[in-house]
């Protein structure tokens, strides 16, 4: 029983690594002058995966492949959600 139990565990995480492949993606933040934005929150949409931009508004993120939007949000600015892969102005 131990053998099919640890079979079954290496097939099952052979598939993830297959269909669950991850990608990083990484941006900068900027207000509408240009203006890196500390703190922001930067959150694949309809996950809790998600980070904190750094001092000068930059950010690192593994998100899934079919990951499609962010939503970044920020005090004192309105919350946005952006298509991975555009660059728009927050």
């Amino acid at each position: 029983m131990r053998k099919v139990t640890l079979f079954l565990l290496c097939q099952i995480l052979l598939l993830q690594t297959m269909f669950g492949q991850d990608r990083t993606i990484s941006g900068k933040i900027t207000d509408d002058t240009g203006s890196p934005i500390p703190n922001a929150s930067v959150m694949v949409k309809g996950t809790t995966v998600g980070t904190i931009t750094k001092a000068d508004g930059t950010f690192s993120l593994s998100v899934r492949s079919n990951a499609k939007t962010l939503i970044i949000s920020s005090v004192n600015f309105d919350e946005r959600q952006m298509p991975i892969g555009s660059a728009s102005t927050f």
